[in-house]
């Protein structure tokens, strides 16, 4: 693994989502009181059903950062250094029916001697309280397993899909545009080296197969830098009002240790991701 995806591990930790979290839902769904279940179907039935469809969910980066000099009115702080305008494109695959009511992203620079003074991160988009769109049309079938090749993602699943589970989008030739609003709710310029956005759903209603998102950067780099590489980690999940609705029922109030933390955090599903030089030979 990449010293810079080392190092974002090292900073957020990935979710301890395992088959014996699961089980033990499934157990604590046996011992649901009377009243709990709201449902004809009983607790146990629906915790299956749940971890069905969790499984087959999957968010993740693409492999590649869209980089180009900088286009916009931002000013560099020395006279030498360079402006970049950095993408960081990401796709999600809800299977739940109300979507992922929030997104939350993080976004590392690392120098491979730790000489972090070389870059700093000045701006982002969207900032705090803008609106960003996602819109899309899409042709042919889209099939994806986080086994096997992804062309266009650079996804590490932790605790999402599982090895071997195929993710199909259901998009059939010509037939389905898309299009999708988030409220950016809060962003952070980390430390000069990287960023943060925390992204909801503006209607709370989002419902679909498929989402794309572009977050933002300036980077200002000096001149003749060191390669620069990259680390990512996203987080997608439901609100607490959206997992009893996907639960059909509140019985999962009663559940007790690692499960019910998990539930309370919106049943989130991750990944990760690092890019190698990404301003390639663009600085020599």
């Amino acid at each position: 693994m990449a010293e810079a995806l080392d190092a974002l591990i090292g900073q957020v930790s990935p979710l301890d989502v395992t088959a014996d979290l699961w089980d033990d839902a499934f157990v604590q769904a046996g011992q649901v009181r009377s009243g709990r279940s709201g449902a004809k179907t009983s607790p146990k039935d629906r915790i299956l059903e749940l971890k069905a469809t969790i499984e087959q969910e999957l968010v993740g980066f693409h492999e590649q950062l869209v980089i180009r000099p900088h286009a916009g009115d931002q000013t560099p702080t020395k006279p030498d250094n360079k402006l970049w305008d950095v993408e960081i494109p990401l796709t999600l695959f809800p299977k739940r029916h109300s979507g992922f009511n929030r997104i939350e992203c993080v976004f590392r620079l690392f120098m491979a001697d730790g000489n972090n003074a070389e870059f700093r991160v000045l701006k982002l988009h969207p900032a705090e309280r803008e609106t960003l769109l996602a819109r899309g049309t899409f042709s042919g079938k889209l099939n994806m397993s986080a086994k096997g090749t992804l062309d266009a993602m650079n996804v590490h699943p932790a605790g999402g899909a599982s090895a071997g589970v195929e993710i199909d989008a259901g998009l059939e030739t010509g037939d389905l545009s898309v299009e999708a609003s988030r409220r950016c709710v809060e962003t952070e310029i980390m430390m000069g080296t990287g960023a943060r956005w925390r992204l909801e759903d503006a209607n709370d209603t989002i419902q679909l197969q498929i989402e794309s998102h572009s977050l933002k950067l300036v980077l200002e780099t000096s001149d003749g830098s060191d390669p620069i590489d990259a680390a990512g980690y996203i987080q997608a999940f439901s609100t607490t009002r959206w997992v009893t609705r996907l639960i059909d029922g509140n019985f999962w109030l009663d559940f007790r240790g690692q499960i019910k933390t998990f539930f309370e955090r919106g049943m989130p599903i991750e990944a990760y991701a690092e890019w190698k030089n990404i301003l390639g030979n663009e600085t020599s």
